[in-house]
């Protein structure tokens, strides 16, 4: 199984957008174990534009992780609603 890495401004937006909301600090654990079992189950999907090169997945209908990910490791680079994180 790969190791999963945060960035800080994944950490940043996780305790402004989702530490204080309980079920979806649930939604985002449950969500994350079952991306490194079976991702195809959260959706994940390739971004393009600006976001060439990274990934998402489903957290909740409008809640995404973007991440990057190479060989042994997953990177989780945000987390938020469709809005905050597709910023263009």
């Amino acid at each position: 199984m790969k190791t999963v890495i945060s960035t800080s401004q994944f950490r940043r937006h996780y305790k402004a957008r989702i530490a204080q909301h309980e079920p979806l600090v649930k939604r985002f654990q449950d969500s994350l174990q079952t991306f490194l079992h079976d991702p195809a189950s959260v959706r994940v999907h390739s971004l393009t534009d600006k976001m060439a090169g990274k990934l998402a997945f489903d957290v909740a209908p409008d809640f995404r992780v973007v991440f990057r990910e190479n060989a042994e490791k997953v990177i989780l680079v945000d987390i938020g609603t469709h809005e905050q994180v597709y910023q263009r």
